[in-house]
């Protein structure tokens, strides 16, 4: 539901900030031949690709080697076939998503990131696999020492699985978000209310996505 959506919607960015985006996309993909659909006929063409070593690299502060969970995930969610490869369409999806998405969206974003299996269901390992390897990213970036318990995330884990049955649906998840809009504020990526920015500039105040097309303009 959340791919189909994405995939379909006009993007929001600018026709400049779009077009670097898309050269962006150019200078780090490579060609590589790809089955497509033309006309109902799946033919052969030479397409530029994406792969997740290249993607990493276009996502800053999300894309560090020695975290490269987050960015990976997104990274999976797009790559809808599994080949490990991914298109410019889906590239600026992926930074329309985190630049301008609304929300709904960005909580449908948020929880197909946690769905690994992509069967729809979040269960407990990966609720914890996820926010596990979040806190670590964000503790990393800004030199602090967040931690948080199994046993914890556990207890979050089962306010957000509100018919008991050990795995959480979105239905579940958007609902618990809106009952307890600060239920998952503190796992959020950008907030800071729990660890020390490195400096004034505050890295949570910054967006990789946004400044990466600004730098790329100058």
């Amino acid at each position: 539901m959340f791919l189909r959506s994405a995939s379909t919607r006009e993007s929001r960015f600018s026709k400049d900030d779009l077009e670097e985006l898309r050269r962006v996309f150019k200078k780090a993909s490579t060609r590589q031949k790809m089955q497509v659909n033309e006309d109902g006929k799946v033919v052969e063409r030479m397409v530029e690709v994406m792969n997740k070593e290249q993607f990493r690299s276009q996502m800053g502060l999300l894309g560090q080697q020695q975290h490269p969970y987050l960015a990976d995930r997104i990274f999976e969610v797009f790559d809808t076939d599994c080949d490990g490869r991914i298109n410019v369409q889906s590239f600026t999806s992926i930074m329309d998503v985190l630049c301008n998405g609304e929300e709904d969206e960005r909580n449908m974003f948020g929880f197909a990131l946690m769905d690994k299996e992509g069967n729809g269901e979040v269960t407990f390992e990966e609720f914890y696999d996820y926010f596990s390897q979040v806190i670590s990213h964000w503790s990393s970036l800004v030199n602090s020492h967040v931690r948080i318990s199994r046993a914890e995330l556990l207890q979050i884990f089962r306010t957000i699985d509100i018919d008991n049955d050990g795995s959480v649906r979105y239905t579940e998840y958007r609902r618990a978000l809106r009952k307890n809009p600060e239920l998952l504020d503190w796992f959020d990526l950008l907030n800071t209310q729990k660890a020390k920015p490195l400096d004034d500039s505050s890295i949570a105040n910054k967006n990789p996505i946004k400044e990466l097309i600004e730098e790329k303009k100058r």
